[in-house]
């Protein structure tokens, strides 16, 4: 279901799980057109880098990553 506050509740609960490590910035890596989780990242203060890799799975299929950081 979508639209009820479950991914910005996980996301607080990892935000607050990386500041208590003492961890600053965090980053994460989304997929290159998914832009729905593109958006929902930077809905929570999260910025594209520019920074991009490329992922190969066994299958040869390669995923292009995309990396976000933010402040904690």
């Amino acid at each position: 279901m979508v639209g009820l506050g479950a991914g910005y509740a996980l996301m607080e609960s990892a935000l607050e799980a990386l500041r208590s490590l003492g961890f600053t910035p965090a980053r994460l890596w989304a997929l290159a057109g998914n832009e729905r989780a593109v958006n929902f990242y930077r809905r929570q203060g999260w910025n594209l880098t520019g920074i991009q890799k490329i992922e190969k799975l066994p299958s040869g299929v390669e995923l292009i990553e995309l990396e976000m950081t933010r402040a904690l």
